[in-house]
């Protein structure tokens, strides 16, 4: 999951970056326990 958060917080950077990181590993983790199931 920090792999995405890291690679969109590095390209936007900043407070945006660390927004848009976080709403990465949300939907990754979304997407993770669904797979899971």
């Amino acid at each position: 999951a920090g792999l995405v958060a890291g690679l969109a917080r590095r390209q936007i950077g900043g407070h945006t970056g660390d927004v848009l990181g976080a709403c990465a590993v949300i939907v990754e983790g979304s997407v993770l326990s669904v797979l899971a199931l």
